[in-house]
């Protein structure tokens, strides 16, 4: 009955496993092959003696030995299973009688996939040799995941580090070891904070807890600067995540560690970039200014005065009471063309440069802006000057600050309809503060500021482009009640 159940489930289990066979005594080494044979598995030989079971194995290349501690010649089965174990990947189960402790220390060193104590049942000898040769696939297995995992570690070009749960090196993966100038051999076994030695890495500093053992949670990506075995500082992104045991207990942790050099050299060179680029808008800017002011002036002093003389001559003409009823039309209509072009070249002058802003300063500019704006729109205005522009305050910069203001008010009557525009102008801790508070229906200001115009105009964007560039800042505050808060600051003298 119990050599048909074994033959049942041979069967269906398929399996047709190459053995080998190591016993001295011919008539256990004949019974085990009925045996086998019984179980269904294949004899891939058999040897009496140590002296040519390497030779017979290399060339049969069994999937498991049957190997009898007690043999004939100079080596007994533990030797020859050691030089197997060294040479070959294929498990080995003991065959025995009764064994002292020596001999069992001895056989446990070879790593046996079990043994069996003669005399020895079928049904003995069939589990021993299914669960040896399940355990030796599931160590296949694992080792061909260790081999994948490893391969796939040492292959991505970021620092990979793990650790036990007493967070000491357990592997490091080539390029951690050129991060950090450790090699896994010399790393091995060490604590952690030794091998990523980050600069701020001290008891009372954050970075103490980054490497803390104690901490199990996910350490985010973060910039830090390490110092590696040869004393160099390098920048690093470094990030971590427990490494889960059984319960979910944390059993280590993987850190992963990428050099940012480049990154940082890149950015830096961004940075460098944007200064030139902000330094280079504020001087188109001012020669845009300049420019205007020349030609304003050009208007103003040169074109101007000439369409005022004509005026006068005109005026003397029309004085005289010898000229006829056409010619006398015919000059009040150049008078009148004339005048209107004397208003057109007033009204130009001032958007393009105002007389006041120049010759009297920021102060009185504002008080010329906030006015115009009043006259033109129906807005009500109000300006409070705590404090005079400051003599340290360039003329470039009262003329950024003018134009700043004029495109608030400008955004502020034509898209945000306002009612009452209240300009605040103070000095705080050595900077100029002019708060500007809007009345007006809703307006993204938020989005006017982030977005650059495509009205080719200074705009809001420029605004704050220019105040950043000059170390200054510019903000928007909106109430519930609708009023809109846009405050711009800018140190003195820098």
């Amino acid at each position: 009955m119990e050599r048909l159940y074994l033959r049942l489930s041979t069967f269906y289990m398929k399996t047709r496993a190459n053995i080998f066979i190591v016993e001295d005594k011919q008539a256990t080494l004949e019974m085990l092959g009925d045996m086998l044979e019984t179980l269904g598995y294949n004899i891939a030989g058999t040897e009496r003696s140590g002296e040519n079971v390497l030779r017979h194995v290399r060339y049969t290349n069994p999937d498991l030995i049957l190997m009898d501690i007690t043999l004939h010649g100079d080596q007994d089965g533990i030797e020859i299973a050691e030089q197997i174990r060294e040479s070959h990947d294929i498990p080995v189960i003991y065959l025995t009688g009764a064994l002292d402790n020596s001999t069992i220390q001895r056989a446990k060193d070879t790593a046996p996939y079990g043994y069996l104590v003669k005399p020895i049942s079928i049904h003995q000898l069939g589990i021993t040799i299914q669960m040896a040769l399940h355990k030796h696939a599931l160590e296949l297995e694992l080792r061909q995941q260790e081999r994948w995992l490893s391969s796939t570690l040492r292959s991505i070009s970021d620092g990979v580090i793990t650790t036990d749960d007493d967070s000491r090196v357990t592997f490091m993966n080539k390029v951690a070891e050129e991060i950090t100038a450790w090699s896994m051999e010399e790393a091995r076994g060490y604590p952690v904070n030794e091998v990523i030695n980050l600069q701020d890495n001290h008891a009372d500093s954050p970075d103490s807890l980054f490497l803390n053992p104690q901490n199990s949670k996910d350490l985010n990506a973060r910039e830090e600067f390490l110092e590696n075995n040869r004393g160099e500082t390098i920048p690093v992104e470094i990030s971590g995540s427990p490494i889960e045991g059984p319960e979910e207990i944390p059993a280590g942790k993987v850190y992963v560690i990428r050099d940012i050099t480049e990154r940082r050299q890149a950015r830096q060179q961004l940075l460098k970039y944007q200064d030139q680029l902000r330094s280079l808008a504020s001087s188109l800017f001012l020669s845009e200014e300049r420019e205007r002011r020349r030609v304003a002036n050009i208007l103003h002093e040169s074109i101007g005065q000439m369409l005022s003389m004509a005026i006068n001559h005109l005026t003397t003409l029309l004085s005289k009471d010898d000229i006829g009823d056409e010619t006398n039309f015919m000059l009040n209509q150049t008078h009148q063309l004339i005048q209107e072009c004397i208003d057109s070249t007033r009204s130009l002058t001032l958007e393009m440069s105002p007389p006041v802003l120049n010759e009297l300063g920021l102060h009185s500019g504002m008080h010329w802006l906030l006015d115009q704006t009043r006259e033109r729109h129906q807005v009500e205005t109000q300006l409070v000057m705590e404090q005079e522009a400051p003599p340290e305050l360039d003329t470039d910069t009262q003329i950024i600050l003018f134009r700043a203001l004029q495109e608030i008010i400008k955004k502020a009557v034509a898209q945000a309809d306002s009612s009452r525009i209240e300009v605040k102008v103070s000095m705080d801790n050595g900077e100029i503060v002019i708060q500007t508070d809007i009345d007006g229906t809703d307006f993204d200001w938020d989005k006017s500021i982030s977005d650059l115009d495509t009205d080719g105009e200074f705009g809001l964007f420029n605004i704050k482009e220019r105040l950043e560039y000059m170390q200054g800042n510019l903000s928007v505050t909106a109430a519930p009640t609708g009023r809109t808060r846009i405050v711009m600051r800018l140190p003195v003298g820098k």
